[in-house]
Order: C-alpha cells, then sequence, then structure tokens
C-alpha cells in the first residue's frame, strides 16, 4: 500500500517541481525563453525567426551551388523539385523547456 501511494505521488511532485521552477524563471529580467541564450544550453538551430530553406542549383556552367531563398527570388530563379534542403528550426522557447 504504501509502495502504491508513493507511485502515485511521484508524477504530482515532478508537476509541482515544474511548476516552481519556471515561476521563479519568470521573475528574470528578460526572461530566459525570450532568446537564445548560451547559458542555458542553446545551440546553432536556435533562432526567433525561422530560417530560409536553402536550395541546391546547378548553374549554367556545371557548377553547383547552396543558395538561399532570397538569392533565388533577387535572381528571378525557382529552386528544382527535390533540391530544396532543410534548415533544422527551433524556437527559443522550445529549447528552454527541452
Amino acid at each position: 500500500m504504501v509502495f502504491m501511494s508513493l507511485i502515485s505521488t511521484i508524477p504530482y511532485t515532478v508537476i509541482i517541481a515544474y511548476s516552481l521552477y519556471y515561476l521563479f524563471a519568470s521573475f528574470q529580467s528578460p526572461l530566459p525563453w525570450t532568446d537564445c541564450f548560451s547559458w542555458w544550453g542553446a545551440d546553432e538551430t536556435c533562432s526567433r525567426t525561422p530560417k530560409d530553406p536553402l536550395c541546391n542549383l546547378t548553374l549554367d556552367d556545371g557548377y553547383s551551388e547552396i543558395v538561399n531563398t532570397t538569392w533565388l527570388h533577387v535572381n528571378n530563379e525557382t529552386c528544382p523539385n527535390g533540391s530544396e534542403i532543410y534548415v533544422p528550426h527551433q524556437g527559443p522557447s522550445e529549447q528552454y523547456w527541452e
């Protein structure tokens, strides 16, 4: 009976601990999850704005080059199907939670 009671209280204790942790973290200025700060472990995928996808583009002279979509729009080019490169992105609040 004591063992079952202990097992059933662990999840509630974890929820209370998370609540207290974020309650006290919310008193900081600026809030830790508003930007990608390295002191809490933000990595290169952390960004406040989504990153443009990249495109593996074969130029007229036969060379292959990786360009972003902004370059494509400026030069009136399009990214061929299947050559788009996904750039991983996580927001600051998502990385702070993890």
